[in-house]
């Protein structure tokens, strides 16, 4: 595959990125375009950066990233966006199911509280957690587990996950 590389480099003398003098960006970084989609995100629309997250619940690797997104948060504030797409790898047995969660805790507005739930307890993913943590977040647990139950984030994950491949994510 194809190598994707980010701008990189530091701020110049102007406070401008892009690894060059003068802010300017070289002509050999390659960029895509992500889209957010319907992803759960924070910070305004129109924010001059978005951060578009392949992530994994039970990775992690993707736990300590998600650090790294609270800070963004904190320091930047409104300056940013963040979006969250998922990228459950195969190989964790639990991170899909806990991304469907994530999905039907997203439904009632409570994303973000569930997904610093589900990386607080990364190693202790399943559905009596899930169900625990939906209830002390004051979800409808009913409506909730509907949810789970019909598989009704399934389709949503999965289509996730192969944006990802798409865009050359290999991993989270």
């Amino acid at each position: 595959t194809k190598e994707r590389k980010a701008t990189r480099g530091q701020a110049d003398k102007t406070g401008r990125g892009g690894g060059q003098e003068g802010g300017a960006v070289a002509r050999d970084v390659q960029r895509y375009n992500v889209k957010v989609g319907n992803a759960p995100s924070f910070g305004p629309k129109d924010a001059l950066v978005t951060i578009v997250e392949f992530s994994d619940f039970e990775c992690p690797f993707c736990n300590r990233g998600a650090n790294t997104i609270d800070m963004v948060k904190k320091v930047y504030g409104d300056k940013v966006r963040v979006a969250f797409r998922h990228r459950p790898l195969s190989f964790h047995r639990n991170a899909h199911p806990a991304a469907q969660a994530s999905m039907a805790a997203h439904e009632q507005g409570k994303f973000w509280q569930f997904h610093d739930k589900l990386f607080a307890n990364f190693r202790n993913l399943n559905r009596d957690n899930y169900l625990k943590w939906a209830q002390e977040l004051g979800l409808d647990v009913a409506r909730f587990q509907k949810a789970l139950d019909s598989g009704k984030y399934k389709a949503y994950v999965d289509a996730d996950d192969r944006y990802a491949q798409q865009m050359g994510a290999g991993g989270t």
